[in-house]
């Protein structure tokens, strides 16, 4: 349970830099 919520907060970091990035 715990891998998925890391990876879940990795991906949404990831939108967010992209979406800041622009």
């Amino acid at each position: 349970m715990k891998e998925g919520v890391v990876m879940a907060e990795a991906l949404g970091q990831e939108l967010l830099i992209d979406l800041y990035s622009c």
